[in-house]
């Protein structure tokens, strides 16, 4: 019925992903590569996830497991656990989407033994040009904390990012 809550508690085991199908939107926009992300204020979701494989863009990870919670238009992960870039990731964060225009993203992670290379391309260079992944090499350890807005199409405002890094690299170029 219309405006009516929907609780789901359940596992998901999924073999792979692609946030690029899930997340596109099937206007005529989607064939310009946007994304659209909103949750509704009717959904409540405790979601315990085993991914064998995601991919979003240029990110690829695998081996993903944690919970993930949808409620009053808040995306938490608390935590979740991957491999990627050639080490280990694991994050708590979380995406409220309780303002339509846009998406605050807070994240808390350890990242241990990535490959710098593949992280810089797997982010798609952070969006800039001056530092790339085709000069940087090194493992990086660290622990980051990570907060910006979004705008629902995905598209970060670089003024209000903010973030936090202690990191060792070893082997660094």
């Amino acid at each position: 019925k219309e405006n009516q809550s929907i609780m789901v508690e359940a596992t998901l085991n999924s073999k792979n992903i692609n946030l690029n199908e899930l997340l596109s939107n099937k206007s005529e926009e989607s064939k310009t590569g946007k994304y659209k992300l909103r949750f509704s204020e009717f959904i409540d979701v405790n979601l315990n996830s085993e991914i064998q494989h995601l991919v979003f863009r240029k990110f690829d990870a695998t081996n993903i497991h944690g919970v993930i919670k949808i409620k009053d238009k808040k995306m938490v992960v608390d935590p979740i656990v991957l491999s990627t870039m050639s080490g280990t990731i694991t994050t708590s964060g979380l995406i409220d989407g309780t303002d339509s225009t846009k998406l605050l993203i807070t994240c808390f992670s350890d990242v241990n033994r990535i490959n710098i290379t593949k992280m810089f391309e797997g982010f798609e260079n952070f969006g800039q040009t001056a530092v790339t992944d085709k000069n940087l090499k090194g493992i990086a350890t660290a622990k980051i904390q990570f907060a910006s807005i979004l705008s629902p199409d995905l598209k970060m405002d670089l003024d209000k990012l903010y973030a936090g890094v202690e990191m060792t690299v070893e082997d660094g170029e």
